[in-house]
């Protein structure tokens, strides 16, 4: 699902490169999953992982070195769902 923040964020990412020395690398932080569309009981579309893998490949053909990637906290009522892999908190 594209959003708009995808080419504000691109558009960022390439002035910083524009700029930015070659040798020093670009990080870049964004969250994985937002936990609507993982959640069958919540009807909203949301990011997903696969939205990035998407937005990553991106980022990395406009100079980012470096990815950081996190999940969950972008949508306060999003409900995690554990599940094997999953980080929770007790």
């Amino acid at each position: 699902m594209p959003l708009p923040q995808w080419p504000t964020a691109l558009e960022v990412v390439g002035a910083v490169r524009a700029v930015w020395p070659e040798d020093l690398p670009i990080l870049f932080c964004t969250s994985a999953t937002d936990w609507l569309t993982e959640n069958p009981e919540d009807t909203r579309e949301g990011w997903t992982g696969e939205d990035t893998v998407r937005f990553a490949e991106k980022l990395q053909a406009r100079g980012v070195d470096l990815l950081d990637v996190s999940t969950g906290g972008m949508v306060r009522d999003a409900r995690v769902v554990p599940g094997p892999s999953c980080i929770t908190t007790p």
